[in-house]
């Protein structure tokens, strides 16, 4: 049975790079998951994570402080053609 699309946004002030960003989201949701926690709270996680690693400099992954500071919006009937903001 087909599940339907769910997005995130985290809020980020100052972003720095983009560098590991992608590899952090991978890591949220794989410290969720074998957490145990459900869909909607993995995705919450692998957001943070994604968010908070462009606001370091470089590839250098977040503190568990600054994943917790990141303010992350579930969209459960997200736009696809939104642009993505540069």
């Amino acid at each position: 049975e087909p599940t339907a699309a769910v997005g995130g946004e985290g809020q980020v002030e100052s972003p720095l790079s983009r560098v590991g960003a992608g590899d952090a989201l991978m890591a949220g949701d794989l410290h969720a998951v074998a957490s145990g926690r459900d869909a909607e709270a993995a995705l919450h996680t692998a957001v943070a994570f994604g968010a908070a690693a462009v606001s370091r400099p470089g590839s250098e992954m977040p503190s568990p402080a600054e994943v917790a500071a990141i303010t992350v919006v579930v969209d459960a009937d997200p736009d696809p053609t939104r642009p993505v903001d540069d």
